[in-house]
């Protein structure tokens, strides 16, 4: 499951950029209107997507997609504080939904699920190291937070180890930002360095390799924790 969606995300990401890089000239401008867009709504631009990202993932809606969306539309660095925040505030509802209301109705879909049930025991073995771990994973990160609130965890030990997010976002949101960037360069070569170009795209690269690495050292450390008496 994990690698099939790690799998599936660069495959979306290669035929977006395909796409773009077909039509770029149509794209570009496209692109140049929402980024204008967004330039006039000020302020409020980060403010709304913030809201709209937190209702979303809420609810399950892809986090993967939302980030590389604020990569595209606000840039890398704005991009990442709006989504890291975002997703912090979304993990904690999460936490404290579940935990003081409707722990019983998760227990009782975990309890049906035999790998979120080794993942739960784990947990209140291993306490912040596995929490880090699963945060490392490519796993839906409202999932994780509803089974790690079935356990003896405490709240200030949740909200550190959600730093483990921080290289998955980093990586989704610069995945918006390389695609949008790789499309206006093709759209308009003449506004845009070609080292520029190179080392925007050897970037995604790189992270995505990163990713692929983290993922298999964290799996890893998980299935041993689990498999752990």
């Amino acid at each position: 499951m994990i690698w099939r969606n790690l799998s599936a995300g660069i495959l979306l990401l290669v035929v977006i950029i395909a796409l773009g890089v077909y039509d770029s000239a149509q794209l570009h401008s496209y692109l140049v209107g929402i980024e204008n867009w967004i330039a006039g709504l000020g302020f409020w631009g980060p403010v709304a997507f913030l809201g709209l990202f937190i209702i979303l993932t809420f609810v399950f809606f892809p986090d993967s997609v939302l980030g590389a969306t604020a990569g595209a539309l606000f840039g890398l660095w704005l991009g990442f504080a709006v989504v890291l925040f975002g997703a912090i505030v979304v993990q904690c509802l999460v936490f404290g939904i579940s935990r003081h209301y409707f722990q019983q109705r998760v227990q009782q879909a975990i309890d049906k699920r035999p790998k979120l049930v080794a993942i739960q025991r784990a947990a209140n073995r291993k306490g912040f190291r596995l929490q880090f771990l699963l945060r490392l994973m490519p796993l839906n990160p409202v999932m994780v937070s509803h089974v790690l609130a079935t356990t003896g965890t405490r709240f200030g030990v949740f909200l550190v180890a959600c730093l483990g997010l921080i290289p998955g976002l980093f990586v989704q949101v610069y995945t918006g930002y390389a695609a949008k960037h790789m499309i206006k360069a093709a759209g308009a070569p003449g506004e845009h360095a070609t080292i520029h170009t190179m080392l925007v795209a050897g970037g995604l690269v790189v992270c995505l390799l990163l990713m692929v690495v983290v993922t298999r050292v964290a799996q890893a450390a998980i299935v041993e924790a689990e498999t752990e008496p």
